[in-house]
């Protein structure tokens, strides 16, 4: 897959995640829609150039939905904790977020996509550090945000950067350590 074949998804799927979590209200919106919509794009991408069986692709979607609604979890408790609205609360809360989230996929996109085992570590920190930097810096971005609900120009500009820079990166990094 190409970086940027894979950044232009990720940009599509931010715009659909961005427009999804605004139509639905509730908090469910957030911790289920981001990530289920990059699971499903990137399953079904990842599909077809790779030989997945249907309990891959299911997982992967298991596993992109389970590290949005992790992220977003620790979001609320960092936020919890710290004054929101402050951009620096925001970039800590992002940094910690960010970082979880992907992580996770990360770690469990070695079994799902049979990567070499070998390089786990370095493709699971890669891709922390990945959706840690890019909550820092683009979670502040989101100026017009509600605690609960992202509303607004914000979300568009938030959902569209990290799922564009984690898909690209994603791609890059998972797809040099596939298993021969």
């Amino acid at each position: 897959m190409r970086t940027l074949q894979a950044a232009g998804i990720g940009a599509v799927t931010g715009a659909i995640s961005a427009s999804g979590a605004m139509m639905i209200s509730g908090q469910f919106s957030i911790y289920v829609i981001p990530g289920l919509v990059f699971g499903v794009a990137f399953a079904t991408l990842l599909s077809q150039q790779l030989t997945m069986k249907p309990w891959q692709v299911l997982g992967y979607v298991a596993a992109a939905t389970a590290g949005n609604a992790a992220a977003v979890e620790v979001a609320m408790m960092i936020d919890g904790v710290l004054r929101y609205g402050e951009s620096w609360n925001m970039a800590i809360s992002g940094l910690g977020a960010g970082a979880l989230g992907g992580g996770l996929l990360a770690a469990a996109s070695v079994p799902l996509l049979g990567l070499a085992w070998g390089r786990l570590p370095a493709s699971v920190v890669t891709l922390a550090l990945t959706g840690g930097v890019l909550g820092a810096v683009f979670l502040p971005a989101v100026d017009d945000i509600d605690p609960y609900l992202f509303n607004g120009a914000g979300a568009y500009v938030f959902y569209i950067a990290w799922q564009a820079g984690y898909a690209a990166v994603s791609a890059r990094t998972l797809w040099s350590n596939r298993s021969p």
